[in-house]
Formats: structure tokens, sequence, C-alpha cells
């Protein structure tokens, strides 16, 4: 079973793939910050807004694509000014084992590596979305994040 058939043919068709030996990194030092726990490691897929950058050894593995697609998704809700304040926010909070965004991604991909049949990927990821912003919003306008 194809990770295409997940998506749907609109999104597929504004997604890009791109392989290279080494990925783009974000340039937190750039912003004046230090680098969130975590977000220094060796990563085999890195997503930005509709292109999505793979490790050309590993472009061969379904659920990395798959992955890259639900953050993709994701940038498609959110738009680009909220994706990446909620990426910043969330990569501080905690580390890129906590970041929601990456939790989500890492869940949706979970059930895609699970089932035998298409689910509508881009409708769990607005679930998710439209369940987390109220209450992160909440936290982060009362400073507890």
């Amino acid at each position: 079973m194809g990770w295409p058939q997940f998506f749907s043919p609109r999104t597929f068709a504004t997604a890009k793939c791109v392989e290279v030996d080494v990925l783009p990194k974000i340039p937190w030092h750039e912003f004046g910050l230090s680098v969130p726990a975590r977000m220094d490691a060796d990563f085999t897929g890195s997503t930005f807004r509709n292109a999505y950058f793979v490790i050309r050894h590993e472009a061969s593995q379904e659920t990395l694509h798959f992955n890259e697609m639900v953050h993709v998704v994701q940038w498609q809700i959110l738009g680009n000014d909220l994706f990446q304040l909620i990426y910043a926010l969330e990569a501080f909070r905690g580390s890129y084992s906590t970041n929601f965004l990456e939790d989500m991604a890492r869940n949706i991909t979970t059930q895609f590596e699970n089932t035998n049949s298409p689910f509508p990927s881009e409708a769990f990821v607005a679930a998710y979305v439209g369940h987390y912003l109220p209450t992160v919003f909440t936290h982060y306008i009362k400073g507890k994040l």
C-alpha cells in the first residue's frame, strides 16, 4: 500500500520531496537562541512549508515520507507564522520528543504503520490541531509554559 493514498491529491501535488546528503537545520543561533534540547540530533527528515527534505540513503523509507507529509499538512493548516511560533515554543518548553507537532506526526505515522487501509490523514491532523490550540494558547497566555 502506498503512502500517497493517505493524502488528498491536492496536498500530494503541492508537496515537494528533496533528497539531500545533509539536512538543513533551524539556525537557532542566528536568532540569538540556544539550541533546544535534542534539537541538534541527526534527523532523517525535515519539513519547511510544502517542501520536505530527506537524507538520500533513507529516501526509500515509506514511513519517513509519510511523517514529513504530516508536517506539510500541519504547515498548510497553521500557516507559516503560527507553525513556526508553535514549533519554537514547543521546542523551548520541553524537547524534540515532547514537541506537540512532532508527537502528532509520530502518532499519526504509527497509525499508518499499523493499518491496512487508507485513512483521512489531513482530517486527523486538523482534529489534533483543533484539540490542542485552545489549551496551548491558554497555557502560554497564563505563563504556564
